[in-house]
């Protein structure tokens, strides 16, 4: 049974098309930065802003470390607003402000305080990220409330997340420079087209469906103590965690040394752009078959195996060299790795969503904007370490950005950019076969929460039912 203040109604058991739309396509200059963010910023700055690698590798650590630390505060604070009867858009829309201002501040950085503008204004932006990312990820989770529902909603979320990264990597190829890689007016361009794409996206928003708050006991008696206490108690919650903190650390020193791994290991500075723009709309395909894959088989097992083949893509993106037929090797394994993390768009914020529902259930609260939080804590501080890891491993190995890398340099970024992020996604797949929550335990979960707002409601409205 559906959860809800009546019998389960079909709004609540199908989005429609037209809402779907409107809640996703906000990601897509979200993505446009977060991307840029964590792909090509750090090498940009360290190529063409003469930020020494190591720095940059320090001050991403930093500011990403810092601003993961506002991620649960982010979620209690948009959980109370909800249990208060809010809706989660004023967080939204303030997120995406920062990101805007953000943007337009790194696209100028003054030359001889780069590094220092580089780590203030990435803070500010990965701050707007989580007051964005942690409503908006629970908002998603509440107009679907099906266990294959949530993967449709989450799917279509993905897909614009894809499209925003396509949008990006085009961005060089479109621009008048006279070459097709990414260069300091590709910032310029980055931001104005991710503030146009905001002023049509928001207002979409403001009158998306807020469905009433799952009845539980408020959040607003509890503290952040006794919140955060509850989180750790749940188990299923704490095993999903581990495989996310370990595919977000593998996939933070994936992401922080692509651009270099192709643009200075391989020397395909040129087609930089066309590797990642004939990636990113792979991803973008791929979200409804893993949706598909879904329905037919379980999210646990589809993300289970979307896993497996990511760690054989990173150990064989780890034996492509400078040669002929380097950029047909790193464009197909680019291009599938891309397939495969889509997977986790579609399927890790799904299955979040159902664990939120026993959290409902087992501990009496609603605790759905927590849990993103947790989420997105990882997905900035685990993967911001990965990507410092990975700079920081390159480094020692002497790995430079300027230059052709011989020797230990080059086994110092192989083995940062694809072999420890392998080893590190197959120590994940235990915990992602251990998730218990079926669809058959799912439905019994919201029954059982159908079950207890019915005797609340029963008790509010006739003090005398409940003895």
């Amino acid at each position: 049974m559906a959860i809800g203040d009546v019998a389960p109604t079909p709004s609540l058991d199908r989005v429609r098309p037209t809402t779907l739309a409107r809640y996703a396509l906000a990601v897509v200059p979200v993505s446009m930065l977060t991307t840029l963010m964590y792909s090509v910023l750090p090498g940009m700055y360290a190529k063409f802003f003469g930020v020494p690698l190591a720095a940059v590798a320090l001050i991403t650590l930093a500011t990403r470390l810092g601003d993961a630390a506002i991620d649960p505060l982010v979620g209690y604070w948009s959980d109370r607003r909800r249990a208060a009867g809010g809706s989660r858009r004023p967080f939204v829309y303030a997120g995406a402000l920062a990101m805007a201002i953000a943007v337009w501040m790194l696209a100028l950085p003054p030359l001889q305080y780069a590094g220092g503008w580089l780590g203030i204004w990435s803070f500010v932006l990965l701050a707007g990220w989580s007051v964005f990312e942690i409503p908006h990820a629970a908002w998603g989770g509440e107009l679907a409330r099906g266990y294959d529902e949530r993967s449709r909603v989450f799917g279509a979320r993905a897909a614009a997340f894809y499209a925003g990264g396509f949008v990006l990597f085009l961005l060089p190829l479109l621009s008048s420079q006279t070459t097709s890689s990414f260069a300091p007016a590709t910032l310029y361009m980055a931001a104005a087209v991710t503030t146009g794409l905001f002023l049509i996206t928001l207002p979409l928003l403001y009158s998306l469906p807020t469905p009433p708050p799952i009845a539980t006991a408020s959040m607003q008696r509890y503290s952040v103590r006794e919140v955060l206490r509850t989180l750790v108690r749940n188990q299923p919650l704490l095993g999903f965690l581990a495989a996310y903190a370990l595919i977000s650390l593998a996939m933070g020193m994936y992401y922080g040394l692509l651009f270099l791994y192709v643009d200075v290991h391989l020397g395909l500075s040129e087609r930089v752009a066309v590797v990642f723009a004939v990636a990113s709309p792979i991803g973008m395909v791929a979200t409804p078959l893993w949706y598909a894959a879904a329905k037919r088989i379980g999210k646990r097992r589809a993300w289970l195996y979307s896993m497996g083949i990511i760690a054989t893509l990173f150990c064989a993106s780890g034996f492509v060299n400078r040669g002929p037929a380097a950029f047909a090797s790193i464009l197909v394994l680019t291009v599938t790795m891309y397939a495969m993390f889509a997977a986790s768009a579609v399927l890790a914020p799904a299955i979040l969503a159902d664990i939120a529902d026993y959290g409902r259930w087992k501990f009496r609260e609603d605790p759905a904007g927590i849990y993103y939080a947790a989420l997105t804590f990882l997905a900035k501080s685990v993967v911001a370490a990965g990507g410092s890891l990975g700079l920081a491993l390159a480094a020692a190995f002497g790995f430079e950005a300027t230059g052709s890398p011989s020797g230990n340099a080059q086994w110092g970024i192989k083995l940062a950019f694809a072999w420890v992020p392998a080893a590190l996604v197959v120590a994940a797949l235990p915990f992602i076969w251990r998730l218990p929550i079926t669809p058959s335990r799912l439905r019994a979960i919201q029954h059982r929460l159908a079950l207890r707002h019915r005797t609340t409601t029963a008790t509010r409205l006739d003090p005398t039912t409940a003895h």
